[in-house]
């Protein structure tokens, strides 16, 4: 069954162990945390310490309930429609709450001495839905609630930038207009707090990556490839990102002769060093398939690595990419109609 957080975990391809340790470590950090609110026993902190576990326990727990595939692909339809049907989009708007008013709360507390005067407290009762509304009537249209969260990169990290910053400005000139005056409310706190949003709503839209990449690294070594990327140029770099959204992929290195890169990571993944040392690199990485994306080298670093496979009895595969093939060489000739 997948009632359970624990049948979820091993139904995404943890072991029953490893699921079992996992929500007992998150269990005792929620206790740790607990007992650190205490020993600080400032409601300062725990009050925006709550507030970010309530977003994490929210989104981890959407992320194991998961949804339909289709829907996480559906682009088309109006933004208020796709939030409304789509439960990963709803959840992902709690979170959002409790985000925004943890970085705006916590942006407060760093500029005022205690809790504030009065006259603070009262700006900040007044720009907290401020800031709520302007931030939602940004994230929609700059598609916060129509990525795939699991594939997100460097445009995606810029859209939320983008939304956080727009809204700010938004929120700051709407209370600039509609407020008296701000009295004493110091005006860095919508610097800072611009500053703390971006970092949380960016880190709870690549949480979901990362926590894929994390399970991945949980699986029984069973269930898992290892595989040995020989080229760390375009065609490498490219069947790494392809490669990470395969469940079980795991990448071991590169291999690649320029010495520039040697000892460097690229994405994350270590270049281990070039094709003259191909026996040292498989015996220490052992992976289960050499992938090798520079085919049109020459012929003499190839024949190095297919030897040095199969000595090592792993299995070597060349991996070649064309683009702009002419349909009809992939189809044949259209059938006449």
């Amino acid at each position: 069954g997948r009632d359970h957080a624990s049948h979820r975990l091993v139904y995404r391809g943890l072991s029953e162990k490893r699921a079992v340790v996992l929500l007992a470590l998150i269990a005792t950090g929620l206790g740790a945390t607990s007992l650190l609110y205490t020993i600080l026993n400032n409601s300062r902190v725990t009050l925006v310490g709550v507030l970010l576990t309530f977003a994490l326990l929210v989104q981890f727990a959407g992320f194991l309930a998961g949804t339909d595939d289709r829907a996480e692909a559906e682009t088309r339809g109006g933004p208020l429609r796709l939030l409304v049907l789509h439960r990963r989009r709803l959840i992902e708007a709690v979170v959002d709450f409790a985000l925004i008013s943890a970085a705006f709360l916590a942006a407060y507390l760093l500029a005022v001495k205690g809790s504030g005067s009065t006259a603070q407290r009262h700006v900040f009762n007044m720009a907290l839905p401020v800031i709520l509304t302007a931030r939602y009537l940004a994230f929609l249209p700059f598609g916060l609630y129509r990525g795939v969260w699991r594939f997100a990169g460097t445009n995606e990290a810029s859209r939320v930038i983008a939304a956080v910053a727009c809204s700010e400005v938004a929120a700051f000139g709407f209370l600039t207009l509609t407020l008296d005056t701000f009295a004493d409310f110091p005006r860095s706190i919508f610097v800072v707090d611009a500053l703390i949003c971006t970092v949380l709503v960016g880190a709870s839209r690549f949480g979901e990556r990362g926590l894929f990449r994390a399970l991945a690294l949980l699986k029984d070594r069973g269930s898992r490839r290892r595989s040995l990327i020989v080229g760390a140029g375009r065609g490498g770099r490219s069947l790494l990102r392809e490669l990470r959204e395969s469940p079980g992929e795991v990448i071991s290195g590169f291999v690649d002769d320029d010495p520039r890169l040697r000892g460097q990571r690229l994405q994350g993944v270590r270049v281990l060093g070039g094709c003259p040392e191909i026996t040292w690199i498989l015996a220490r990485t052992q992976p289960d398939v050499v992938l090798v994306t520079i085919p049109d080298a020459p012929r003499a670093r190839l024949d190095e690595v297919v030897r040095a496979c199969a000595g090592a009895e792993i299995p070597c595969r060349f991996v070649r990419r064309q683009t702009d093939l002419d349909p009809f060489a992939v189809l044949g000739s259209p059938t006449p109609g």
